[in-house]
């Protein structure tokens, strides 16, 4: 990881300014793993167990540092660690740190202003609902029909020539909060609170309507568990307040008698002091840096660009299987999420040479379109000795060579280097077969 990071500097001056981190998790097959714990998953698989990988990418997106966790490792846990191994390992003293929400609390935003380091994170909801500023700032709820008077009124500014983002700033010592309401957001926000009320009063109805026809008589405690079910569901605890009515139902038997059956009758109320609460909260963001050059639009952007980690992530469970792990040795364990790690960084490296030469093309398409390039090996099964010879590349390989700079690879030398530290790995995988042909790396 020093050398990457060294590599990168190299390469880019400008790498050293500015890191993303981030952490996700992966599952495991299998329950042999030590590290392998039960945790939040990323992956949507809370019954199986997982690591946890942190990982840190420069501005253009290439990886250089990562560590992986065990997998109940929380988010808040891992970056005091970072913040000592940046220093140590990799001798910086200044730099900016783009993080997520769930890093965010009091006593690391502290290490990172006592280490100088400046830093870009944003609030969760709950805790922007509880700040004094937001107060300030929103101090009641806007509507479809007078947001934008709203924001006038508490003096948001438009950060964008289609006025879709509106900005407040407010600081408290040397950080700042920068309060977003972004339009869009808003209007979706509003929809999906809609839509889910909407979903919890028709399950409320259609459940009233059982209960009113029951044949015996029903257990409250399993209504209160379906209930509570119902509101986790839709996120609607705080906002829907679901009360349980006993009722009594006469139920004709075979003999022409009646009996008593217990039920009850469900009420949905929506709780207008909550709803206030949570609509003030409609398309608000509110951004925390002590960086103080930046402008608010500038933060905006860079926090968005935080994506280049998520990217990194998705691309490293989709393209280059880093899911599922069926390991079960921690070190191995760690030289599989590596071997990823440096896939990606390899990946985006092709992608930045690219798009700096102007091609349209993805990694993914070039990688596609070299792999008919083959090193093949040729014998008898009767004899030891093994002839090795390349595909001739096609003008297109040839083109793609050239373009990554790649063709120190393809001189003699190096292909005669390369076929000698194959030597002893192909005649191990061919002892029963003839012929066999292996992926020349591009």
């Amino acid at each position: 990881q020093n050398h990457l990071y060294q590599q990168l500097q190299r390469i880019d001056p400008s790498a050293g300014e500015g890191f993303f981190y981030d952490i996700t998790s992966t599952y495991m097959e299998g329950s042999q793993c030590v590290i392998a714990k039960l945790g939040y998953s990323r992956d949507h698989r809370p019954d199986l167990q997982q690591i946890v990988i942190a990982l840190m990418v420069t501005p253009q997106g290439s990886p250089f540092y990562w560590k992986v966790l065990e997998g109940n490792t929380q988010d808040i846990t891992t970056l005091p660690s970072l913040v000592n191994e940046l220093k140590s390992r990799f001798g910086l003293t200044k730099c900016h740190l783009v993080f997520d929400r769930g890093m965010v609390s009091s006593d690391h935003l502290d290490l990172l202003e006592e280490q100088g380091f400046t830093y870009l994170s944003a609030m969760d909801q709950d805790e922007m609902a509880c700040h004094p500023l937001f107060h300030q700032f929103v101090p009641e709820p806007a509507s479809k029909d007078d947001y934008e008077q709203m924001l006038a009124l508490h003096e948001f500014q438009p950060t964008d020539e289609n006025q879709f983002f509106f900005t407040r700033e407010g600081q408290v010592g040397e950080r700042r909060f920068v309060f977003s309401f972004d339009v869009s957001r808003f209007f979706e926000d509003i929809a999906s609170r809609d839509k889910r009320i909407a979903q919890a009063l028709a399950w409320v109805e259609q459940k009233n309507a059982s209960l009113s026809a029951a044949q015996k008589s029903r257990n409250r405690e399993t209504i209160e568990r379906e209930v509570k079910q119902i509101l986790n569901k839709r996120k609607l605890k705080s906002l829907l307040n679901v009360t349980i009515t006993p009722i009594e139902l006469q139920v004709l038997k075979k003999d022409g008698k009646t009996r008593t059956v217990h039920s009850f009758q469900l009420s949905a109320e929506i709780d207008k002091a909550k709803e206030a609460d949570i609509r003030r909260l409609d398309g608000m963001t509110c951004f925390i840096t002590n960086e103080a050059t930046m402008s608010q639009a500038q933060v905006i952007q860079k926090y968005r660009e935080k994506n280049k980690i998520e990217e990194a992530f998705r691309e490293m469970k989709s393209q280059l299987a880093l899911r599922p792990i069926h390991l079960t040795r921690p070190k191995r364990v760690k030289a599989h999420v590596s071997v990823c790690v440096l896939a990606y960084l390899l990946m985006n490296t092709m992608k930045m040479m690219l798009r700096k030469l102007g091609s349209s093309s993805s990694p993914e398409e070039v990688l596609n379109q070299s792999g008919s390039c083959q090193l093949n090996q040729v014998g008898f099964q009767s004899s030891s000795h093994r002839s090795i010879t390349m595909t001739e590349l096609t003008e297109q390989q040839q083109q793609w060579i050239k373009l990554l700079e790649c063709e120190k690879y393809l001189k003699p030398k190096a292909l005669n280097q390369l076929i000698k530290s194959l030597q002893n790995m192909l005649y191990l995988s061919t002892e029963n077969s003839a012929i066999r042909s292996f992926n020349f790396p591009p």
